[in-house]
């Protein structure tokens, strides 16, 4: 599953050094205004059975082979997928690539710059399809462009001083939803509003009612010795289509965020993050047709280096009929070479995740004989360079 993460690294002083790590990182109902007995709970010490899982058992597969041109080449992440729409950016040329639900090319966005209408990188995007706008929020500057879906330029707004948003998405035809980077642990109470809506005709700020206390960060251990550490910012802001939910660990609840903006809780983990003493944290990944993807992560990891970062988490998967957890195996049936990893949930459509697998890999797997149905013939007419498949992943409730 795809989350972007933010890795502070710093020592005892704090000091303000910044990596960006790319990880590849479900409709139940809920009681109303309180917590309470009814809920179902996440038992942080139980040992989950691990189960093999065949995807097309809990869900309809499609594949959507992406394709190849010297101006329409992947290098980054797929970033939306709408009825009519795949959207991806590149992370080497900044680019925005537009291509139909079937994979052909249409169009791309390419305003490297630092004049008005142009950005620098490219943090978080999203569309309304109705209004025909994409929304571009940049990674390091604090700024919001709006364009047509063809890529014309018609505002921008900045962030006020002070504020630092991570992911974003629509929440409405009227906002964008964002949410808001809490500050490195310290000893105080953090007590601020993390999710903000941004207005998208003037950038106007309002936030939700919900009240981050505490800042629970996985902790990161670089040099004990010398009090160096790196913390991660985990996303607690997860999208299904139009339905939102918010897995702050501070809450130890798992909430849906309703139209109106009020929160349905519909999971409690116990022991609770306080009464555990900070040593797991339980995170929300995904949520798509009756499942919750969650993860249970140690808060404290030796990190011997990026590259090769070992979180030492758990995978967990929530049924939300039967109310089952399991530590989850996915396997595609139309490929025997390996399991399903890497599944991403943010801007797609309903109840659906999304998996890219490599030309190379599917090309390996097809030589090998351990293709079969739809993605074996695509895999037949591939080149190595070819950009990559999709697979959308359409959960059943």
């Amino acid at each position: 599953m795809y989350l972007s993460r933010r890795l502070i690294i710093c020592t005892m002083k704090r000091l303000p050094f910044y990596f960006w790590v790319s990880l590849a990182l479900a409709s139940c109902q809920g009681g109303k205004e309180a917590v309470n007995q009814a809920l179902p709970v996440i038992d942080m010490n139980e040992d989950y059975p691990e189960k093999e899982i065949v995807l097309q058992d809990i869900a309809d597969i499609s594949y959507i082979p992406l394709e190849t041109n010297d101006e329409f080449l992947f290098d980054g992440s797929v970033e939306v997928v709408t009825d009519q729409y795949v959207i991806t950016k590149g992370h080497r040329g900044n680019d925005v690539c537009f291509f139909s639900r079937q994979g052909k090319v249409l169009n791309r966005i390419h305003r490297v710059g630092n004049g008005p209408g142009e950005y620098k990188d490219i943090g978080s995007i999203d569309v309304n399809p109705a209004n025909g706008e994409l929304y571009l929020k940049e990674m390091n500057r604090q700024q919001i462009h709006v364009y047509s879906l063809d890529g014309k330029f018609k505002h921008s707004f900045t962030f006020p001083e002070g504020k630092r948003m991570s992911r974003m998405c629509l929440f409405s035809p009227d906002y964008l939803i964002a949410e808001q980077e809490s500050k490195v642990p310290d000893d105080q109470d953090a007590n601020f509003y993390p999710y903000l809506l941004v207005s998208t005709r003037d950038g106007h700020l309002d936030s939700l009612d919900y009240v981050q206390k505490r800042n629970i960060l996985v902790k990161l251990i670089v040099n004990a010795e010398n009090h160096s550490y790196a913390y991660l910012l985990e996303p607690s802001l997860i999208r299904n289509g139009s339905r939102f939910y918010i897995g702050n660990p501070d809450s130890d609840t798992l909430f849906a965020m309703n139209p109106d903006r009020t929160l349905e809780p519909l999971l409690v983990r116990t022991p609770s993050h306080s009464e555990e003493g900070n040593k797991y944290g339980l995170f929300l990944r995904g949520a798509a047709g009756a499942y919750f993807f969650l993860t249970k992560q140690p808060m404290e990891v030796p990190m011997n280096s990026i590259e090769s970062l070992d979180l030492k988490s758990e995978e967990w998967l929530y049924d939300c009929r039967t109310q089952e957890v399991c530590r989850y195996l996915l396997k595609n049936k139309d490929d025997a070479s390996k399991r399903v990893e890497g599944i991403m949930f943010f801007c797609y459509p309903e109840d659906c995740g999304l998996a890219v697998l490599k030309s190379e890999d599917l090309m390996d797997a097809y030589e090998a004989g351990q293709l079969s149905g739809e993605l074996k013939e695509i895999a037949a007419g591939l080149k190595a360079d070819d950009n990559p498949v999709l697979m959308l992943i359409h959960f059943k409730k």
